[in-house]
């Protein structure tokens, strides 16, 4: 194990690419790939949490925080986020493969890096995926994209008008204590939600390829999803086992009752997606959660 690669126990600044990012770094070394975790818009690091230690049993694991862009639009493309993961591998020396978790806005990063970077990618577990070519697909997606435009812009409004205050995200009340307070803290910075915006808007103005020209996967490709997301939305399931059928070393696991941040920070739900994780290590455990 590398120096920069030292496991810690709470979140540090990395050098990457010219810019710093934070970064948690857990687990145990060994022959396995290293789990890297990648957050939807608005969310930190701890919302990984409970997924997290629950990996780190295994492995090596890295969750991040993207880099804040203000209002740059290229700096907050996909793209570009993608690039920003491979600055963080590299100031960290993680030269072997890795397993990619992202989750809503975090798939979207993930299925472009190992786009174009496939001999760095061992697996991937895709959680509520969002898909590069939804909103061309789905009418009422662009319509929820617009609300979450509009929500995200309330939360800067406030975290501006009101310091100290912040927006009230339940999901995060099922974090233990002291990632929870972490959490909201990280909720109270207006470039925080200043970068989130920047990143639902370059996307939203983004050409993205047609999935039919991309080639299948060569590594397995895991599905979570949360039931509610996809309970009424017949057209978003099939985004979702499109995505499955990605990959002929695939699966999809759709979780009853699960919110969609629930499924990653309550720890009735976080085992389901721990357990696709160790599936695409490709270890023949049941990963119990934290």
């Amino acid at each position: 194990m590398s120096p920069s690669m030292s496991p810690s126990t709470s979140p540090r600044p990395v050098e990457a690419g010219g810019r710093r990012l934070r970064a948690l770094v857990q687990g145990v070394s060994g022959d396995l790939p290293t789990v890297v975790f990648l957050s939807t818009l608005g969310c930190p690091l701890e919302v990984w949490t409970r997924v997290r230690q629950a990996v780190a049993e295994h492995t090596m694991t890295i969750s991040y925080d993207r880099g804040n862009v203000r209002w740059n639009g290229r700096e907050a493309t996909v793209p570009r986020r993608a690039d920003e993961l491979e600055d963080l591998l590299t100031a960290l020396r993680v030269d072997g493969p890795v397993v990619l978790v992202g989750h809503a806005y975090g798939a979207l990063v993930a299925e472009e890096f190992a786009r174009t970077r496939t001999g760095r990618v061992a697996g991937m577990v895709l959680a509520d995926a969002w898909r590069s070519d939804e909103l061309l697909r789905l009418v009422h997606q662009r319509r929820a994209m617009a609300h979450l435009e509009t929500q995200l812009q309330r939360s800067l409004l406030m975290t501006l008008a009101r310091p100290g205050k912040h927006a009230r995200f339940v999901a995060f009340d099922a974090l233990p204590d002291e990632q929870r307070q972490e959490a909201y803290r990280y909720l109270q910075r207006p470039l925080h939600w200043r970068t989130a915006l920047a990143e639902l808007v370059a996307w939203k103005h983004s050409r993205p390829a047609a999935p039919d020209a991309w080639p299948p996967h060569r590594v397995p490709v895991l599905v979570v999803v949360s039931q509610p997301h996809v309970e009424h939305d017949q057209a978003r399931m099939r985004m979702q086992q499109e995505l499955a059928a990605s990959s002929t070393r695939s699966g999809l696991m759709v979780i009853p009752e699960a919110t969609n941040l629930e499924l990653v920070t309550d720890g009735r739900f976080s085992p389901h997606v721990a357990g696709a994780v160790v599936q695409a290590l490709g270890k023949d455990l049941v990963a119990e959660g934290a």
